[in-house]
């Protein structure tokens, strides 16, 4: 499985990827338009040029990336204050990987090109344990308004720390 950065191309793809996971992913992954404001942050696995799986990240010197942690992956501000601080650096912020192992390439070709990669997931995530066995280390539970539900919802926030 190769890993490389998307391009403007991918954007389709991407939206079709996530077909038939409405319930498991936020709103903004089926509108080729709000993907395409953020295309050039996403990371994806293929083979033979057949798109598994796709990693939309966030990076902190990009306003426009930590503004999308803020106001659409509602990550609580002192999180993202730290995490403004850290110049190489990667948040995972939406994954869209169906089962086919292509999280596991995505996030080790991005341990080779950051010191620390860190995400914030609802405890209810069935990707929780992938993260897990990535060796991310998380914190206690965080209760949050979530408004893609209309009530409260449990996250934490994760971390893994290079060697």
């Amino acid at each position: 499985m190769r890993v490389r950065e998307a391009v403007e191309s991918d954007v389709p793809k991407i939206v079709d990827l996530a077909t038939g996971y409405e319930d498991k992913l936020m709103p903004y992954i089926y509108d080729e338009e709000a993907v395409g404001l953020y295309i050039d942050s996403f990371w994806l696995a293929e083979v033979e040029l057949s798109l598994q799986g796709a990693v939309h990240c966030a990076y902190p010197s990009s306003l426009r990336d930590l503004s999308f942690l803020e106001d659409t992956k509602l990550v609580p501000e002192d999180v993202i204050i730290d995490f403004s601080k850290r110049k190489s650096d990667i948040f995972l912020c939406h994954i869209i990987c169906p089962g086919k192992g292509s999280f596991g390439y995505i996030v080790r070709h991005l341990k080779t090109v950051s010191d620390s990669l860190h995400c914030f997931l609802s405890v209810r995530s069935a990707a929780f344990p992938s993260y897990e066995r990535h060796n991310f280390k998380f914190g206690h539970p965080i209760q949050i308004w979530n408004p893609y539900k209309e009530d409260f919802s449990t996250f934490r926030y994760g971390v893994w720390r290079g060697d």
